[in-house]
Protein backbone atom coordinates (compact mmCIF):
# COMPACT_ATOMS: atom_id res chain seq x y z
CA UNK A 1 0.00 0.00 0.00
CA UNK A 2 1.49 3.75 -0.53
CA UNK A 3 0.72 5.00 2.61
CA UNK A 4 3.66 2.39 4.10
CA UNK A 5 5.81 4.16 2.68
CA UNK A 6 5.00 7.39 4.56
CA UNK A 7 7.05 8.64 7.56
CA UNK A 8 5.45 7.05 10.93
CA UNK A 9 4.47 10.35 11.91
CA UNK A 10 2.81 11.09 8.66
CA UNK A 11 0.62 7.83 8.68
CA UNK A 12 -0.23 8.73 12.35
CA UNK A 13 -1.43 12.12 11.70
CA UNK A 14 -3.39 11.24 8.42
CA UNK A 15 -4.86 8.48 10.78
CA UNK A 16 -5.86 10.93 13.90
CA UNK A 17 -7.56 13.51 11.19
CA UNK A 18 -9.73 10.44 9.87
CA UNK A 19 -10.72 9.46 13.44
CA UNK A 20 -11.64 12.63 14.06
CA UNK A 21 -13.63 13.37 10.96
CA UNK A 22 -14.95 10.11 11.44
CA UNK A 23 -18.91 9.73 11.22
CA UNK A 24 -19.31 6.33 9.73
CA UNK A 25 -16.67 3.78 10.56
CA UNK A 26 -16.18 2.39 13.74
CA UNK A 27 -12.93 3.31 14.45
CA UNK A 28 -10.50 3.71 17.34
CA UNK A 29 -7.32 5.23 18.37
CA UNK A 30 -4.66 4.65 20.96
CA UNK A 31 -3.90 2.18 24.00
CA UNK A 32 -4.88 3.19 27.38
CA UNK A 33 -4.45 1.40 31.17
CA UNK A 34 -7.97 1.46 32.14
CA UNK A 35 -11.30 2.25 30.90
CA UNK A 36 -11.40 5.36 32.56
CA UNK A 37 -8.18 6.94 31.05
CA UNK A 38 -9.55 5.96 27.56
CA UNK A 39 -12.60 7.85 28.75
CA UNK A 40 -10.67 10.89 29.73
CA UNK A 41 -8.49 10.65 26.59
CA UNK A 42 -11.48 10.78 24.10
CA UNK A 43 -11.49 13.96 22.11
CA UNK A 44 -14.04 16.60 23.15
CA UNK A 45 -15.52 16.61 19.76
CA UNK A 46 -16.51 12.99 20.00
CA UNK A 47 -19.84 11.16 22.11
CA UNK A 48 -17.95 8.65 24.70
CA UNK A 49 -19.84 5.09 24.18
CA UNK A 50 -22.75 3.94 22.26
CA UNK A 51 -25.63 4.38 24.27
CA UNK A 52 -26.05 8.37 23.07
CA UNK A 53 -26.23 7.47 18.67
CA UNK A 54 -28.97 5.77 17.20
CA UNK A 55 -29.00 2.18 17.62
CA UNK A 56 -29.44 1.49 14.00
CA UNK A 57 -26.56 3.73 12.74
CA UNK A 58 -24.10 0.62 12.70
CA UNK A 59 -26.44 -2.31 11.71
CA UNK A 60 -25.57 -4.57 9.27
CA UNK A 61 -26.70 -8.07 8.13
CA UNK A 62 -23.86 -8.38 6.20
CA UNK A 63 -21.02 -11.47 6.97
CA UNK A 64 -17.66 -9.68 6.41
CA UNK A 65 -14.38 -11.48 5.88
CA UNK A 66 -13.37 -11.02 9.48
CA UNK A 67 -16.35 -12.77 10.98
CA UNK A 68 -15.74 -15.83 9.42
CA UNK A 69 -13.60 -17.13 12.50
CA UNK A 70 -16.21 -16.25 14.98
CA UNK A 71 -18.97 -18.13 12.44
CA UNK A 72 -17.14 -21.08 12.20
CA UNK A 73 -16.35 -21.48 15.99
CA UNK A 74 -20.16 -20.68 16.91
CA UNK A 75 -20.68 -23.24 14.07
CA UNK A 76 -18.59 -25.78 15.94
CA UNK A 77 -19.94 -25.13 18.92
CA UNK A 78 -23.45 -25.72 17.41
CA UNK A 79 -22.63 -29.01 16.48
CA UNK A 80 -21.21 -29.99 19.75
CA UNK A 81 -25.01 -29.25 21.00
CA UNK A 82 -24.71 -25.96 22.43
CA UNK A 83 -28.07 -24.14 23.08
CA UNK A 84 -27.29 -20.98 24.47
CA UNK A 85 -25.16 -18.30 23.25
CA UNK A 86 -24.36 -15.01 25.11
CA UNK A 87 -23.35 -12.15 22.33
CA UNK A 88 -21.27 -9.66 24.60
CA UNK A 89 -21.65 -6.35 22.95
CA UNK A 90 -23.98 -8.20 20.16
CA UNK A 91 -25.45 -4.78 19.20
CA UNK A 92 -29.23 -5.21 18.16
CA UNK A 93 -28.71 -8.65 17.18
CA UNK A 94 -26.66 -8.16 14.19
CA UNK A 95 -24.60 -11.73 14.27
CA UNK A 96 -27.52 -13.23 14.93
CA UNK A 97 -28.89 -12.32 12.26
CA UNK A 98 -26.36 -12.55 10.04
CA UNK A 99 -24.98 -15.67 10.81
CA UNK A 100 -28.32 -17.67 10.80
CA UNK A 101 -28.54 -17.31 7.07
CA UNK A 102 -25.59 -19.49 7.06
CA UNK A 103 -25.86 -21.76 9.90
CA UNK A 104 -28.56 -23.80 10.43
CA UNK A 105 -29.95 -22.83 13.78
CA UNK A 106 -31.25 -25.69 16.15
CA UNK A 107 -35.51 -24.60 16.74
CA UNK A 108 -33.94 -24.87 20.75
CA UNK A 109 -31.39 -22.18 20.61
CA UNK A 110 -30.82 -19.10 22.88
CA UNK A 111 -28.92 -16.62 21.88
CA UNK A 112 -29.14 -13.00 24.23
CA UNK A 113 -27.36 -9.99 23.38
CA UNK A 114 -26.02 -8.06 25.75
CA UNK A 115 -25.46 -3.89 25.16
CA UNK A 116 -25.91 -0.99 26.75
CA UNK A 117 -29.97 0.20 27.05
CA UNK A 118 -30.57 2.34 23.73
CA UNK A 119 -29.57 -0.78 22.04
CA UNK A 120 -30.73 -3.13 23.78
CA UNK A 121 -33.86 -1.32 23.39
CA UNK A 122 -33.75 -0.74 19.71
CA UNK A 123 -33.19 -4.76 19.46
CA UNK A 124 -36.35 -6.01 21.19
CA UNK A 125 -37.65 -3.73 18.53
CA UNK A 126 -36.25 -5.18 16.07
CA UNK A 127 -36.80 -8.58 17.35
CA UNK A 128 -40.20 -8.09 17.67
CA UNK A 129 -40.56 -6.84 13.49
CA UNK A 130 -38.31 -9.70 12.68
CA UNK A 131 -40.40 -12.26 14.89
CA UNK A 132 -37.12 -13.99 16.52
CA UNK A 133 -37.78 -13.45 19.41
CA UNK A 134 -38.49 -17.59 20.45
CA UNK A 135 -34.82 -17.60 20.15
CA UNK A 136 -32.80 -14.00 20.47
CA UNK A 137 -33.38 -11.73 23.87
CA UNK A 138 -31.47 -9.36 25.14
CA UNK A 139 -29.79 -7.40 28.54
CA UNK A 140 -27.75 -4.59 29.56
CA UNK A 141 -26.12 -7.20 32.72
CA UNK A 142 -22.84 -9.48 31.62
CA UNK A 143 -23.27 -11.07 34.44
CA UNK A 144 -26.40 -12.64 32.95
CA UNK A 145 -24.32 -15.01 30.90
CA UNK A 146 -23.90 -17.09 33.74
CA UNK A 147 -24.72 -20.91 32.62
CA UNK A 148 -24.54 -20.20 29.06
CA UNK A 149 -22.52 -22.70 26.68
CA UNK A 150 -21.38 -19.93 24.88
CA UNK A 151 -19.63 -16.40 25.60
CA UNK A 152 -19.23 -15.00 22.14
CA UNK A 153 -17.65 -11.07 21.78
CA UNK A 154 -17.12 -9.69 18.64
CA UNK A 155 -15.36 -6.50 17.97
CA UNK A 156 -16.83 -5.24 21.71
CA UNK A 157 -13.96 -5.43 24.46
CA UNK A 158 -11.88 -2.67 23.82
CA UNK A 159 -15.64 -0.46 24.59
CA UNK A 160 -16.13 -2.43 27.42
CA UNK A 161 -15.08 -1.17 31.13
CA UNK A 162 -13.62 -4.56 32.29
CA UNK A 163 -11.25 -7.19 30.73
CA UNK A 164 -12.43 -10.35 29.48
CA UNK A 165 -10.83 -11.49 32.79
CA UNK A 166 -12.94 -10.03 35.61
CA UNK A 167 -16.04 -10.78 33.18
CA UNK A 168 -15.52 -14.07 33.32
CA UNK A 169 -14.68 -14.42 37.29
CA UNK A 170 -17.81 -12.59 38.04
CA UNK A 171 -20.01 -15.29 36.40
CA UNK A 172 -20.61 -18.17 39.00
CA UNK A 173 -21.11 -20.54 36.27
CA UNK A 174 -18.85 -20.43 33.20
CA UNK A 175 -19.30 -20.76 29.67
CA UNK A 176 -18.08 -24.24 28.01
CA UNK A 177 -16.97 -22.11 25.30
CA UNK A 178 -15.69 -18.53 24.60
CA UNK A 179 -15.24 -17.00 21.53
CA UNK A 180 -13.61 -13.83 20.30
CA UNK A 181 -13.25 -12.42 17.53
CA UNK A 182 -11.96 -8.96 15.90
CA UNK A 183 -10.33 -7.84 19.38
CA UNK A 184 -7.68 -5.29 19.37
CA UNK A 185 -4.88 -6.51 20.58
CA UNK A 186 -1.44 -4.71 21.30
CA UNK A 187 1.82 -6.02 21.78
CA UNK A 188 3.03 -5.41 24.87
CA UNK A 189 -0.26 -4.16 27.13
CA UNK A 190 -3.27 -6.26 28.08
Amino acid sequence: MLSSLLPPSVREAAYRRKFLENREENLFMGSFESFAAAEAGAPPSKAVGYDNAPADAFYSHQVAFYDYPGLFWLGRALDDGMRSIFDLGGHVGIKYYAFRRMLDYPADLRWTVCDVPTVVKMGRELAVQRESTAQLSFSTDFRDASGYDVLYASGSLQYLPLRISEIIAALPVKPRRIVLNTTAVHPERT
